[in-house]
């Protein structure tokens, strides 16, 4: 694994682990927080080959 990987790996986990404990949480509205994590989480896990799936993401997030 080259050390870029490892580093988008090790943001991913922190991001998700944040995430979880936000979720456990918040009751009724996402805090800005949650909403900026979930962001993060929609751009890292973007796919070289679909340019669009960050847009995708975002948009079933907020719809």
């Amino acid at each position: 694994m080259d050390q870029n990987q490892e580093k988008l790996n090790h943001l991913k986990s922190a991001i998700d682990k944040r995430l979880k404990t936000l979720y456990q949480t918040e009751e009724m509205e996402k805090s800005n927080e949650a909403k900026t994590l979930e962001y993060l989480m929609c751009i890292i896990e973007a796919d070289s080959d679909d340019d669009e799936y960050a847009t995708k993401c975002l948009r079933a997030m907020y719809l």
